[in-house]
C-alpha cells in the first residue's frame, strides 16, 4: 500500500467457513437501535431509500468478534458496524457470488445496511504490503459475480480503495480506469450505492480528486469515499469531500455524496503523518447515517481497527489481528 492512503490488507475469512467452524459469534449491544418495520414501511411510502434509515450491519464473523469472545474489553469494536472486505484472496471467482450473497442476507433479514470494500483491481497498492490483485480478464468476471450476490439487498459498497488515487503511479495497472468505470457500471445495476475512493486530504487537490475520478467512472456510481484508512480529522475530510462535489460538478457531474472513513481518525494525524500502524491514533465517530444537506452520507468504519497495516511500527503481516493496537485504539 503506498505511504499516502495508508490503506492496509485486511485478511477477511469466509462466513461459511467461520461459521462453521466457530459456530456464530452474538456481539455485544452497538447501541444502534434495530430498523422497526414502521421506519422501513415509512421509508417507502415518503420513497425514501431504507439505507437512509437503517443503521449498519454488524459482521459477527469479525476478527473483533472472534477475539471478545476471549476478552470483554473488545467488545466495543465487534459490536461496531464495520465494512467486510472481499478481495482476490478471500473471494475467489468461483465462491465470489456464494459469499457476497451470504453476507448480505444476513444483513437483509436483520434490516441492516450491509457495508462491503472490494480490493481486488490489478496491480493494487504497487507491490507494497497489500500487493496483489486479479488480472483484468478475471477482474471483470469477479465483479459480474459480486453483483450477482448483491442483487436485491441495497448494499453499499467501497469501491477498490487507492484505485483513483494511485492512478498510474506504478506499471501493472492495466486500463485501470476502464476497470473501475466497469465495475461502477455493474455494481450499481445491481442496486448497490457504490462509492468509489478519491483518497484524502492529504493526498491531492480537489479538483485532482474530481478530475480522476470523472476519469474513473463516478458518473456511474451514488459517490466516493474519503480517509480510508488513514487518519485525517472528520472535519478535513468533511470540507474536502464538499470541494470535490463542488469540482465535479464544474466538470458537468453534479449532485454526487460521499462519506467518510472514520475508523481511526479520533485524534487525526500524527505530527510525521504517519499512516502504517499510527500508535497515536483512536478510533473516531461511530458509524451513522447522516444524508447531509451538502453531500455526506454517512460516517463508516471501513479500515477495520486492530487489524495490522503491516510490518511496520511493531505490527504483525498485514490483516493480521493485532490485539495490542485494537486496545490502543480505544483508550
Amino acid at each position: 500500500m503506498s505511504p499516502h492512503p495508508a490503506l492496509s490488507w485486511i485478511l477477511v475469512t469466509a462466513l461459511g467457513v467461520v461459521i462453521g467452524l466457530l459456530g456464530p459469534v452474538a456481539p455485544a449491544r452497538a447501541g444502534v437501535p434495530e430498523a422497526s418495520p414502521r421506519m422501513v414501511a415509512a421509508a417507502t411510502k415518503s420513497g425514501k431509500d431504507v439505507r437512509l434509515t437503517r443503521p449498519f450491519h454488524v459482521d459477527p464473523s469479525s476478527q473483533a468478534a472472534r477475539s471478545a469472545g476471549r476478552d470483554r474489553r473488545l467488545n466495543r469494536l465487534a459490536a461496531t458496524p464495520q465494512a467486510r472486505w472481499f478481495t482476490d484472496r478471500t473471494a475467489p471467482v468461483n465462491q465470489t457470488t456464494a459469499l457476497t450473497r451470504s453476507y448480505v442476507l444476513a444483513a437483509k433479514r436483520s434490516r441492516r445496511t450491509p457495508v462491503l470494500t472490494l480490493y481486488a483491481i490489478p496491480g493494487r497498492d504497487c507491490g507494497l504490503w497489500s500487493a496483489g490483485g486479479y488480472e483484468s480478464t478475471t477482474y471483470k468476471r469477479w465483479i459480474r459475480a459480486v453483483a450477482k450476490g448483491l442483487k436485491g439487498t441495497r448494499p453499499m459498497v467501497v469501491l477498490e480503495p487507492d484505485a483513483v488515487a494511485s492512478l498510474g503511479d506504478c506499471a501493472g495497472q492495466g486500463d485501470r480506469a476502464a476497470l473501475l468505470r466497469y465495475a461502477a457500471k455493474k455494481l450499481t445495476a445491481a442496486g448497490a450505492w457504490v462509492y468509489l475512493d478519491a483518497g484524502h486530504s492529504g493526498w491531492h487537490t480537489p479538483a485532482e480528486a474530481a478530475r480522476r475520478l470523472k476519469l474513473a467512472g463516478v458518473k456511474h456510481a451514488r459517490g466516493f469515499v474519503t480517509n480510508v484508512s488513514n487518519h485525517r480529522a472528520t472535519a478535513s475530510e468533511r470540507a474536502f469531500g464538499r470541494a470535490v462535489r463542488a469540482q465535479l460538478k464544474k466538470r458537468g457531474i453534479p449532485g454526487k455524496r460521499f462519506v467518510i472513513d472514520t475508523s481511526r481518525n479520533g485524534v487525526g494525524p500524527d505530527a510525521a503523518n504517519t499512516w502504517c500502524n499510527n500508535t497515536s491514533a483512536k478510533v473516531g465517530p461511530r458509524p451513522r447515517v447522516i444524508n447531509g444537506r451538502k453531500g455526506l452520507d454517512a460516517y463508516l468504519w471501513i479500515k477495520r481497527p486492530g487489524e495490522s497495516d503491516g510490518w511496520c511500527n511493531g505490527g504483525p503481516e498485514a490483516g493480521q489481528w493485532w490485539e495490542w493496537a485494537a486496545l490502543n485504539l480505544m483508550r
